[in-house]
This record gives C-alpha cells, sequence and structure tokens, in this order.
C-alpha cells in the first residue's frame, strides 16, 4: 500500500490513532551491562557511558540506575 503512496502518518492522525512509540534503546541490553560494570570499575568516565548510549550525562545516570537494580 506504501508503494501506491499511501501515507500511514496521515492515515492514523485521520482514525484519531497515537503513533506507535518507537524504540529508544539502540544498544543491546547485554552491552548496556558490560558499559555499567566498565563505569563502576572505573574503565570508563560517564561522558562515555553516555555517548555509549547515545544519551545525555542525565539519563546516562538514570540508565545506569536502572542497570544496577536489575
Amino acid at each position: 500500500m506504501r508503494d501506491r503512496g499511501l501515507k500511514v502518518r496521515k492515515v492514523q492522525e485521520e482514525l484519531g490513532l497515537e503513533a506507535i512509540p518507537q524504540r529508544t534503546d539502540i544498544t543491546p541490553v547485554h552491552y548496556q551491562h558490560l558499559a555499567i560494570e566498565a563505569l563502576d570499575l572505573g574503565l570508563i568516565t560517564e561522558g562515555r557511558f553516555a555517548d555509549f548510549l547515545n544519551v545525555d550525562h542525565l539519563e546516562a545516570r538514570r540508565i545506569a540506575n536502572n542497570l544496577k537494580s536489575c
């Protein structure tokens, strides 16, 4: 249907449907755990951890706290 010019977002709006949330964690959880371990061991900085996850420092802290509680 897209090949024939169907605009999915436009149809969603017309039907009053909310957009489907996109996946925000592009880094596999296993790699996130390895990164938090490296952070805890002092092998990487918090800034490097944030860069690895492609987030800002505040979001990196939130992710780190979530990973530590798992």
